[in-house]
C-alpha cells in the first residue's frame, strides 16, 4: 500500500499505490501529490515501508487542506483514493490476507 520508489530524477520518494490495471499502476507522491502512471513491470522498483496506514491518511489529509489555503492545484480525485485506500487497509485485521 504505502512504497518507496526510486525515480530516476530525484532518487527515493514515499509514494501511495492508487490502482494496480494489467497494464499500468498509478502510483500518488505523497510530498507533491502527483500521480505518476508506469507500467507494470516497473512494480519491482516499489519498496515497502512499514508505516502505519492510518497516521500516513492523517498527514495526506493535513497536507490536503494545507494545499487548499493556499489555492495550489492537485488532483483531489487521486487523494480521495488514497485516503480511503489507506483508511481501509487501516481497519484490516492484521492475520487476513486479501
Amino acid at each position: 500500500m504505502i512504497y518507496r520508489y526510486y525515480a530516476e530524477r530525484g532518487g527515493w520518494r514515499l509514494v501511495v499505490l492508487l490502482h494496480e490495471g494489467r497494464k499500468w499502476i498509478r502510483l500518488l507522491e505523497v510530498s507533491t501529490f502527483e500521480v505518476y502512471r508506469l507500467p507494470v513491470r516497473e512494480i519491482g522498483r516499489l519498496r515497502p515501508v512499514d508505516l502505519p496506514p492510518k497516521r500516513t491518511a492523517r498527514k495526506i489529509a493535513q497536507r490536503r487542506a494545507f494545499l487548499n489555503r493556499c489555492q495550489m492545484r492537485f488532483s483531489r480525485r487521486a487523494v480521495q483514493t488514497a485516503i480511503s485506500r489507506l483508511n481501509g487497509a487501516a481497519r484490516r485485521p492484521e492475520n487476513e490476507t486479501y
